[in-house]
């Protein structure tokens, strides 16, 4: 796991609730879309949790996103974003190199502490990564997979056949072993994790409130 909470268990999303997502279209290449959507539907059979892919968004990625908004109805924690942006965009940790990063955030208040929101940014420079599923050397599936385990709270493993490896290689884009255990151990078997109320997070930020940051360099 990542992140271990205040108890000294694994850091995970409130599993009672749905996590909300959006898609950031600028920059997004046209298979963003499907290749997202199928990724959700992977992880949701592996973790139960309920993954909603709400729709695209004009938002742009940056180090410190605003953790809640208000809707109307009160306040809320943001949907993860999700964005292809260049290296360097918005002050985010992305190299060249990168493939992808991923920014969970999570949130503490008394004895409530879960992730709430965060941020998957792909690198739209990567020109030589493709649509699909097909192999783990040049698919974005591949990579989606592996930052959205990163949001869900898995570490890097060092066993290459597990697509949490830092370096997954070549071969089907399938999920491993371990990468199902660990994605059912933060999933819904784990049960409810209630997160702190969203007005917790009014003024807060990633950059004062940080959780570690991943560099995915698969094929650099």
């Amino acid at each position: 796991m990542w992140g271990l909470d205040h108890r000294g268990a694994p850091l995970r999303w409130d599993a009672c609730e749905p996590i909300r997502l959006v898609l950031s279209e600028q920059g997004a290449p046209d298979h963003a879309v499907r290749d997202l959507t199928a990724a959700l539907m992977v992880l949701r059979d592996a973790t139960g949790l309920d993954l909603q892919l709400l729709g695209t968004t004009d938002e742009r990625p940056r180090v410190d996103r605003p953790l809640v908004e208000d809707d109307g109805t009160g306040w809320q924690w943001r949907p993860v974003l999700v964005a292809w942006a260049q290296p360097g965009e918005g002050g985010i940790a992305l190299t060249t190199l990168d493939r992808g990063v991923a920014l969970p955030v999570s949130v503490r208040d008394g004895e409530q502490e879960a992730y709430v929101t965060g941020q998957v940014v792909l690198n739209a420079a990567r020109t030589d990564l493709i649509d699909g599923f097909a192999d783990r050397r040049d698919a974005i599936g591949a990579t989606l997979l592996h930052e959205l385990g990163h949001l869900l709270g898995l570490a890097h493993v060092e066993d290459v056949s597990q697509l949490m490896s830092t370096d997954p290689g070549s071969g089907p884009v399938v999920l491993g072993a371990g990468d199902l255990a660990g994605l059912r151990a933060i999933g819904a078997q784990s049960g409810c994790n209630p997160a702190p109320p969203a007005e917790a997070g009014r003024g807060l930020s990633p950059g004062r409130h940080p959780r570690p940051t991943d560099h995915h360099r698969q094929g650099g």
